[in-house]
């Protein structure tokens, strides 16, 4: 958990509390209807206790999740309204994975983990928790030897993202050694695909970079860790977004389409949530900043827009009818809420204190 801590730490502060966030990534092509609105799925605290709020056209429903909640890493909502959370709650004094459907909690029984990522498909609904993939509470246990991060289900196909173990391979440059100890990995109904074009060009960046520094006086052993952000699919192509890390020292993230490295994100950060629209690859997620400890990103075909000048993130994005939907969190009056963003415009959703997960126009 070392990597995905310093990955995620204070990404955002939700129930009062710092925690470790993962999210699914984008959102399924949501059919438009005659009366169409914005929906989108979100957390609040509100006098200490914990809510799953949906707000349509920024009216919210909230549905109560009570005060054991750990935390919240994923959201999405149904065609016919449905909301689910995924997470962590505390049971009994031990923090269990959890979805919760308009606001009751369902247990999967797993101590000492959390659910990292939601999708659906019709009737039926997927997650995605350490190695196991859930489909409907039946568990398969498909990443033995790692983590699953993020689920994606079109049609008859579940796809799944997360890390494997690698023979660390060496990078000997002068007197340093860059290990890589994991792959990122992409499961196509459980048939694993390791993603590695790219990487090398990376690490050949960062040795550039910062082999310059490298005296003969000290021996550097630096972790070179790839890891899986999300999945999309858009028609026949697959889209997994993902982050390169280099101890602390530096890190990048790149978006795969099929396999191959599509785009390298432009000043690095990490990717949360894709969508494809026409000949456009939007991607958001958030960048660490000197000034500020994050700042909300939006990606377009691997060039970057910052969203704020305050600590935020964005966590999916959703476009229609030429507008770009970005939900996250920004912080304001010191605590960090849940936000949208249409076309850069920035709309705060609540003055209580959470974050926004999921974002679509039907």
């Amino acid at each position: 958990m070392g990597k995905n801590f310093q990955k995620y730490f204070c990404l955002l502060l939700i129930l009062g509390i710092s925690c470790v966030v993962f999210t699914s990534c984008g959102n399924k092509n949501t059919r438009l209807g005659q009366n169409s609105g914005v929906y989108v799925v979100g957390t609040e605290e509100i006098n200490g206790e914990n809510f799953i709020t949906l707000w349509k056209n920024g009216t919210p429903k909230r549905f109560s999740i009570g005060t054991n909640v750990n935390l919240i890493s994923s959201a999405t909502m149904s065609d016919n309204g449905d909301v689910y959370a995924a997470g962590s709650e505390n049971i009994n004094g031990v923090r269990t994975a959890t979805l919760w459907k308009n606001g009751v909690a369902q247990p999967l029984g797993e101590s000492n983990n959390q659910i990292t990522s939601v999708s659906l498909s019709g009737n039926d609904v997927y997650v995605v928790a350490s190695g196991k993939l859930w489909k409907n509470g039946v568990a398969q246990n498909l990443n033995s030897d790692g983590f699953l991060y993020s689920v994606w289900v079109e049609g008859n196909n579940v796809y799944a993202a997360g890390n494997t173990s690698n023979t660390e391979k060496l990078y000997p440059v002068k007197n340093v050694e860059i290990l890589v100890p994991h792959y990122t990995t992409l499961w196509e109904n459980g048939i694993a695909q390791n993603l590695t074009d790219g990487i090398d060009g990376i690490i050949n960046d960062f040795i550039n970079e910062y082999s310059k520094g490298w005296t003969k006086s000290h021996y550097n052993k630096i972790y070179c860790d790839p890891s899986p952000d999300c999945i999309y699919v858009s028609g026949n192509n697959v889209y997994v977004g993902g982050s390169v890390f280099f101890n602390s020292l530096d890190y990048a993230a790149l978006i795969w389409e099929n396999g191959k490295m599509k785009y390298r994100l432009e000043g690095g950060g990490s990717t949360f949530s894709i969508y494809v629209s026409g000949d456009n690859v939007y991607a958001v997620g958030y960048k660490d900043d000197n000034s500020i400890m994050n700042r909300a990103m939006l990606w377009v075909n691997g060039n970057a827009t910052s969203l704020s000048n305050k600590t935020s993130n964005t966590q999916s994005v959703f476009v229609s009818d030429n507008k770009v939907y970005v939900a996250g969190a920004e912080s304001v009056n010191g605590n960090m809420v849940a936000t949208l963003w249409v076309n850069g415009e920035v709309q705060h959703l609540t003055d209580n204190e959470g974050s926004a997960f999921y974002v679509c126009v039907k």
